[in-house]
This record gives structure tokens, C-alpha cells and sequence, in this order.
């Protein structure tokens, strides 16, 4: 088994008074607070440990951004998005390990210790990673490490944690929390992360256009080839050309609402046929609505080796899993961690909405009866009407902040 790269000397960061746990809606919306901890050293500028609690991995990249946009922090994050925040970070140096903790309901990433390398692409200037792993391949972000300039290695640790609901199940705390520790730096600057679907999730897209059955259709056109056997340039390019099709057919149908005078490219795709049918099926069940072609290619893409994973949890379940397993696992952690980030994840129906409100009243409980004194942003609260990013300045990376005595904390919670 690969280990985990080697610590960084023990360096010494500012501390918050009160421990910061910022709430959000959608996750990548964390960015900006972890940045501005960052620019006022609070977390150190490079090589932090982020520790994430979620259904989802949330390790894509956004495949047509420029690797430099990491180092421009607003253009960075009007880039982002719920599944790809995390990695642009690693790339611009400040995380370089990464635990994800999930739910026994999930396999999108196998268990255990992934070593890979990130950079930036030389022909295409995008962000790609080294690693063969199905998540990566099906997004089409692996590249051979001889065409990355600008390398950096990831740890990424993947654990399961919430066993306690299975029939006679229980967590393995004592080994959990010796993986975490080996990935935490002697210092204790780290990030606690946590997405309340953990919990609880939803695959929305399952009730897409459900009287076509459409999920089940995209599922067979989305399909990614998993012959190994085959080069991985050819295997990705395969992959690449598979999304770029069947992206550019929903395009076509957003504008035109048919499939008629295609470029030759597309009136040659293999997929053209399946899509014709997909397209006849929900002009009958649903003859009177206007497609959301942009939705249905979202749902599509979602459709890889495992797909979403949905597993709606009862009151009873969840309780166990942030009494007994989420609980146990903060008892575990080596220290305190620098600030604690946490998603809602209910607008979108990743969490049940019904059940999001409950499970964040009970995690907030159990962190500030274990981290008390604490200082709760809820952040989301401030912006329901609102698509713009927090309108407080962000300092971060590639700045560097020198410490001022007479600095009010930052960031500023409520």
C-alpha cells in the first residue's frame, strides 16, 4: 500500500478565540471562508488537511477551466460548483490531503489510500490527475504524468464511517482514527467538513421526467466503457468524445427542439439513435412542457460506473449515525480542527428537505457540546435570495497577510 507523503515541520498559526463553524447551502460555497482563513493564517497557505464528511466525493474538475484561474480567487470561484471545488484548491497547493469520509452506502471511490499526482495538462492547459480510478476516468480528468507540468501530490484517504445502522454493524473507531491522524499535521491545522447529506441523500435526478423513465434510459446512452484492457489515452479519448456528443445533441435540442439538420459530426454519432428516442418518449409523455435539455444531459453525466447514491436515511438511523458514529469519530480526531465548514446540500434535493433541519440542529449539538466555545455563520440564511457570493472581501492565496496585533478576528461569524 502507498503511504502518506511525508509531514511538513511543525509551524505555529493563529487561533481563533471561538472555533468557527460556517454553514452554507451549496458546498462549494465553503471556498471562499477556508480562503479567507487562509489569507489571514489562520490555516497555513499550503499543504492543509481537509477531513469530509459527504455522500459525494465532490473531486471533479471543471474540465474546460484553465489551471491559472486557481490563482485568480473570484474567477476561481465563479468556477466551481457542488462537485468540483475541492481539487482546483489542491492544485493551487493548499490542500495536498484529503480524507473522505463516507457513508456505507457509497462506493464511488474504493476504500483506502490513493496517492496520485494533479497539474495542469500541457496540451490543453486544464487541471488533470494521474489516478486510474473509474470517478476520474468517467469525467475524463486522467492524463500520464509526463503530460502534467506544475505537479503536486494528493494523499486522498477514503473511509467509511455509520456502519452502526447495518444489521449487527459497528464502526472500527480505534482504526478510523488512526487513518485521519496519519493525514493531519502536527501543528493540528486541518478542515472539518460535512455535508449534511452524509446522513441522509437523495439522487434527484432519479425523478427527472420520471413518467418516461427517463433515468433508466440515460443510464444505458451515458454508460462509460470500462474495457481496461484498452490504452488510457484511448479510453479517455473515448470517454471525451462519448460526453462532447451527446452534450452537443442536448444543446441542439435546447435550440431547436429536434434533432434535424445536424453538423455531420453529430448526424454520424452513435448515440444519435438512442437520443431520437429519448427525445420521441418525452415529447409524449410530456407534450405540453419545454424540456430542460441542459437537466437531462446533468442527470446524464451523473450516470457513471456507480451513479449517484441515494439512500434516504429514517429519523432513527440518522440520530444513530450523528450520535453514536459521528460522535465517536470527533472523539477520535487528534485535535481540534481550524474551522468547521458544513453544507446543507437541500435546495438541490441531495438532502431531504424535510429532514435537513433535524439533521443540522443535531450536528451542531454534538460539535459545540465537543468544541465549545464555538461561533456559528449561518450563512445560507443570508443569502436566500441571493445567487452572489458572500459580498465581504476574501483575502487569500497568492497574497500573503503579515499578522497585525490590533487585526479584529476574521472571518467575522454572527
Amino acid at each position: 500500500m502507498a503511504q502518506p507523503a511525508t509531514r511538513r515541520p511543525t509551524q505555529t498559526h493563529r487561533k481563533y478565540k471561538e472555533l468557527p463553524i460556517v454553514v452554507v447551502e451549496n458546498h462549494h460555497e465553503v471556498i471562499p471562508f477556508i480562503y479567507k482563513a487562509i489569507g489571514s493564517k489562520y490555516l497555513p497557505l499550503e499543504n492543509n488537511t481537509l477531513v469530509h464528511l459527504d455522500s459525494h466525493p465532490d473531486l471533479l474538475i471543471p474540465y474546460d477551466m484553465e489551471a491559472k484561474t486557481v490563482f485568480s480567487k473570484y474567477d476561481l470561484f465563479d468556477s466551481l460548483s457542488i462537485e468540483n471545488w475541492i481539487l482546483p484548491a489542491a492544485y493551487a497547493g493548499h490542500f495536498h490531503k484529503i480524507v473522505w469520509v463516507k457513508p456505507p452506502w457509497c462506493s464511488q471511490i474504493k476504500e483506502g489510500l490513493h496517492t496520485f499526482q494533479i497539474g495542469e495538462e500541457i496540451w490543453s492547459n486544464g487541471i488533470r490527475v494521474t489516478s486510474t480510478e473509474p470517478y476520474f476516468i468517467s469525467d475524463a480528468l486522467w492524463a500520464p504524468e509526463q503530460d502534467l507540468s506544475n505537479k503536486r501530490e494528493i494523499d486522498l484517504e477514503v473511509l467509511t464511517l455509520g456502519r452502526v445502522i447495518e444489521e449487527n454493524g459497528s464502526d472500527n473507531f480505534s482504526e478510523i482514527g488512526k487513518a485521519i491522524k496519519r493525514h493531519v499535521e502536527e501543528d493540528g491545522t486541518y478542515v472539518l467538513d460535512i455535508d449534511l447529506d452524509f446522513f441522509s441523500t437523495r439522487n434527484p435526478f432519479l425523478s427527472l421526467y420520471e413518467k418516461a423513465g427517463l433515468y433508466d434510459k440515460l443510464k444505458k446512452l451515458y454508460e462509460f466503457p470500462k474495457d481496461m484492457k484498452v490504452e488510457m489515452e484511448c479510453v479517455c479519448a473515448a470517454r471525451k468524445k462519448q460526453l462532447d456528443d451527446l452534450q452537443s445533441l442536448c444543446k441542439h435540442l435546447s435550440t431547436h427542439d429536434n434533432l434535424d439538420n445536424l453538423p455531420p459530426d453529430l448526424g454520424s454519432s452513435p448515440y444519435l439513435s438512442e437520443m431520437k428516442a429519448i427525445l420521441k418518449e418525452l415529447q409524449s409523455q410530456y407534450p405540453n412542457t419545454i424540456i430542460d435539455w441542459e437537466e437531462v444531459n446533468n442527470a446524464g453525466c451523473t450516470c457513471d460506473e456507480d451513479g449517484l447514491p441515494h439512500h434516504v436515511s429514517s429519523r432513527e438511523d440518522i440520530t444513530k449515525m450523528i450520535d453514536v458514529s459521528f460522535g465517536g469519530l470527533l472523539a477520535q480526531l487528534p485535535y481540534s480542527p481550524s474551522m468547521i465548514t458544513i453544507s446543507r446540500s437541500s435546495a438541490d434535493n441531495y438532502c431531504p428537505p424535510e429532514d435537513v433541519d433535524f439533521i443540522q440542529e443535531s450536528v451542531l449539538k454534538v460539535l459545540t457540546d465537543k468544541y465549545s466555545p464555538c461561533k456559528i455563520n449561518l450563512d445560507y440564511l443570508e443569502r436566500e435570495d441571493s445567487d452572489t457570493l458572500p459580498p465581504h472581501d476574501v483575502p487569500g492565496p497568492p497574497e500573503h497577510v503579515e499578522d497585525d496585533p490590533n487585526e479584529e478576528e476574521v472571518p467575522q461569524l454572527v
